[in-house]
């Protein structure tokens, strides 16, 4: 079973071949998954719950995170989620 990481990697790789993400966006996304994984210490898919997701949104909004950023967080999620049930 790939780990998280593994994941974020093959979700790198798609964004460069498979979107038209500005190459910027695109770091910017697999760092911010990378991040959600660290902070909240998963390493596998089957780790990430509702209730984890709803922490991580929690904590964001509790550490005092701008709009703009949180939902620069959450798009990077959604779009990884997203590459997750085409993989």
């Amino acid at each position: 079973m790939p780990s998280l990481e593994e994941h974020v990697q093959a979700f790198e790789r798609y964004m460069e071949t498979s979107t038209t993400l500005l190459p910027r966006t695109r770091t910017r996304y697999a760092y911010e998954v990378g991040l959600f994984a660290r902070v909240m210490g998963v390493s596998t898919l089957e780790e990430i719950t509702p209730a984890l997701l709803l922490e991580w949104n929690t904590m964001l909004h509790d550490a005092g995170g701008a709009t703009g950023t949180v939902g620069q967080k959450h798009a990077a999620l959604a779009r990884f989620f997203s590459f997750l049930e085409d993989f």
